[in-house]
């Protein structure tokens, strides 16, 4: 995992109202200039993933998620980012009772596969495939 990843990760467990700020500001940055966000994730991924953003129809891509990803505001952003940092999800996840698939990438730094594995090892019927040789944005 990143050492971005780990800081904010201690920084919402211990000061989760910093943390939903944070994830705010950075919701509003990724608004104002999503370009601009995918050249700074090349610097807290695997080299894998590096190699991906650097072609310009992923860049694009991406962008235009990131815009439709924050459309109607950031508390999406921000409640993922709390259940990624290990906080409730605010409803218990044996309760799922749909098939889930879960794809990670053998090598993501940002949501290591250990975290996929737990959320397929907690919620019923849920079917775990680990990419290798795949980092976040390959899986």
């Amino acid at each position: 995992m990143s050492k971005t990843n780990r800081f904010f990760i201690k920084l919402a467990r211990r000061v989760p109202r910093l943390s939903a700020l944070n994830v705010r500001f950075l919701a509003s940055m990724i608004r104002r200039s999503p370009a601009r966000y995918i050249i700074a994730m090349k610097y807290k991924v695997h080299d894998v993933d590096k190699a991906i953003l650097a072609c310009p129809e992923i860049k694009g891509l991406l962008a235009k998620d990131f815009t439709e990803a924050l459309r109607n505001g950031s508390q999406g952003m921000v409640d993922d980012m709390d259940a990624n940092h290990g906080h409730p999800w605010g409803f218990p996840l044996v309760e799922i009772k749909v098939e889930v698939h879960c794809w990670f990438g053998e090598l993501d730094l940002g949501v290591p596969p250990a975290v996929g594995q737990y959320l397929c090892d907690t919620i019923p019927n849920c079917e775990a495939e680990v990419v290798p040789d795949s980092g976040y944005l390959g899986a």
